[in-house]
């Protein structure tokens, strides 16, 4: 990855360190603006040769926190997370409220939660299987549920829909 010339910081050596530590940082996944920002002072970089990359490599797109937002809802989708633990995932990693608000509704989360949860209760089918016959079975499967982040609306529909239990999910 390589960056334009800019004629301001020709000579800064502290510029071009950090600009580099940045790069290299980046290349590995997309990170917030924050989230490179608090790296790159752990590394012991001054904040005023920081903040000057960080809107360099914001104005060459290299950091779109955006960007970085969807595709990182995405991959918990993926991983059969709803709507609260992916809030809060997000929040840990420095999204702001607005961004996170903003890119759930943009995903459409509030409604596709519950086409998640059944999914990822079809995945791990066998493993619902062998609660259903338990004892506390069913208080198991609610806790994995809430442990994946789902809304107890969610997981009050899946408990009452009985063709999922008739079916084995």
């Amino acid at each position: 990855m390589t960056c334009p010339k800019t004629p301001v910081h020709n000579g800064d050596r502290m510029y071009t360190k950090t600009l580099h530590c940045a790069l290299n940082i980046l290349s590995f996944r997309n990170h917030t603006r924050q989230e490179l920002k608090q790296k790159l002072i752990q590394k012991g970089f001054p904040e005023d040769s920081v903040k000057t990359v960080l809107s360099d490599c914001e104005r060459w797109n290299y950091i779109n926190d955006d960007r970085t937002a969807s595709g990182y809802i995405e991959s918990l989708v993926h991983k059969g997370f709803g709507i609260h633990r992916i809030r809060n995932t997000m929040r840990q990693r420095g999204f702001s409220k607005e961004l996170i608000h903003r890119s759930i509704s943009e995903h459409d989360l509030a409604t596709r939660e519950i086409d998640i949860a059944r999914e990822l209760l079809k995945k791990q089918h066998r493993r619902i299987n062998r609660l259903k016959t338990e004892k506390n079975g069913a208080a198991k499967i609610i806790r994995f549920l809430i442990g994946k982040g789902f809304s107890n609306s969610v997981i009050s529909t899946l408990i009452k829909e009985e063709s999922l239990w008739e079916e084995g999910f």
